[in-house]
């Protein structure tokens, strides 16, 4: 699968996961933050991502390691070995503007929400679950993407689960399921 294609379908699921970028007033607590600066560093999280569009069918397995936790940020090194690309670094800052949170998006709708475990191996995660819609347009070409999103505040990150389909001139469906979690020391 070309890297290209890959980077655009990951920016399509991180929209669709956070809703967007915004604004930098109103700054509030950060969720995701908040999710991965209670763990220690050197704790990981694997998932395994299976992507489906046209003419392609691609699964690889990501690794996210939490390099470094302060009172402004986390740093988290994203590893895809199946890419044979160096890890790529990413901060996640303590605070973001609160527009910036899906509720408060103009292009993001909630379509649902509600409870439920999902197992991951033999352990179960009590999760909760939300579903959105985004609507993004860029220039002639209309995105849609509904994204179902499961998350468990005890796992770096929250995430356990997603399930997103986009419709248009990317049209694509993919999951990403939490494989394996491993607590630093």
């Amino acid at each position: 699968m070309s890297r290209k294609i890959l980077a655009g379908l990951s920016a399509v699921a991180l929209v669709a996961v956070f809703c967007g970028a915004v604004l930098a007033e109103d700054l509030v607590d950060n969720p995701g933050y908040a999710m991965w600066s209670k763990h220690k560093p050197g704790t990981t999280v694997k998932y395994k991502t299976t992507v489906t569009a046209p003419n392609m069918n691609n699964t690889t397995e990501t690794t996210q390691t939490l390099k470094e936790v302060t009172a402004d940020k986390v740093v988290i090194e994203m590893a895809v070995p199946s890419m044979n690309t160096p890890p790529m670094k990413s901060d996640i800052p303590a605070k973001i503007a609160k527009d910036k949170l899906p509720e408060n998006m103009a292009n993001c709708k909630e379509l649902g929400k509600g409870d439920e475990e999902i197992k991951v191996g033999d352990k179960a995660y009590k999760c909760q679950w939300k579903e959105y819609e985004v609507t993004i347009q860029a220039g002639e070409q209309k995105f849609v993407t509904k994204s179902k999103v499961w998350i468990c505040n005890d796992v770096p990150g929250g995430v356990i689960k997603t399930a997103t389909e986009t419709t248009g001139a990317m049209a694509s469906k993919s999951e990403m399921l939490l494989v394996e979690f491993t607590a630093g020391k």
